[in-house]
């Protein structure tokens, strides 16, 4: 999860979001020396401007913040996609 939120937080500086976070889009690459995952599946990403409000439904509805399906969101419905993950994982 500390990588996951660093990649999200990483993205999130550079004004990226990725608007459909879920387990199948976190790849897990093992290496003898240390494990290390990849955020895949920006195709429904996108460039922001800080303040902007997102208006389109788009993602897994699983996934999806409340936000989202009210047609009135920003950068934290990414967060909340982690939530969900991390609900998952436990």
């Amino acid at each position: 999860m500390r990588q996951l939120l660093y990649c999200v937080s990483y993205c999130h500086s550079h004004n990226v979001i990725h608007r459909n976070l879920k387990p199948e889009n976190v790849l897990i690459e093992q290496d003898h020396s240390f494990d290390q995952i990849k955020v895949v599946g920006f195709g429904s990403a996108l460039t922001y401007k800080e303040g902007e409000i997102l208006k389109e439904t788009i993602g897994t509805p699983y996934f999806m913040a409340p936000e989202v399906l009210k047609h009135s969101y920003g950068k934290e419905c990414d967060i909340w996609s982690l939530g969900v993950i991390c609900f998952i994982l436990l």
